[in-house]
């Protein structure tokens, strides 16, 4: 049975063994289940690809957007030294300008990691010029500015 703290592993073991429907059980509980599996242990110690896999993903199911910049920064946060250079990398599969622009003025701009890459930088100003020129919105479409969407989790429904 997976849980947040197993499904990980799980996720490893079984594509180890190359058994691609335990795998494919694996990732739709992580994308279900994302905050949950977010703060397990487990996720510290995934590779930049595998976090980047999980990321990319638009089925992700997390309530904000803020869940997922929370859990980049916690993966970072375990291993700063070696992992401060992914920060660039990560933070473009996060969707900033999904952030309101109190948080990303008070917690994503402060962040050291964001502070000190200019490719992060550019992310953050593209953010706030999503929410500073709302009629411009149109011109700014990409999959960063779409919300993540699960269609697996039943009695949500998506606009």
């Amino acid at each position: 049975r997976l849980d947040p703290t197993s499904c990980l592993s799980v996720r490893a073991f079984a594509d180890q063994y190359l058994c691609s429907t335990l795998v494919e059980a694996a990732n739709k509980y992580i994308q279900n289940n994302f905050q949950q599996v977010a703060l397990a242990s487990d996720f510290l110690t995934l590779s930049k690809s595998e976090v980047l896999e999980i990321l990319a993903r638009d089925e992700l199911y997390v309530s904000s957007e803020e869940q997922v910049f929370e859990a980049v920064m916690r993966w970072i946060k375990h291993m700063p030294e070696s992992r401060v250079a992914d920060v660039p990398e990560l933070m473009v599969k996060v969707r900033l300008p999904l952030l309101t622009p109190q948080y990303l003025s008070d917690i994503v701009a402060t962040e050291d990691v964001i502070k000190n890459s200019l490719q992060c930088r550019d992310l953050l100003d593209e953010a706030r010029d999503y929410h500073l020129m709302p009629e411009r919105r149109l011109l700014m479409q990409t999959f960063k500015t779409r919300p993540r969407c699960c269609t697996d989790i039943p009695g949500f429904i998506f606009a």
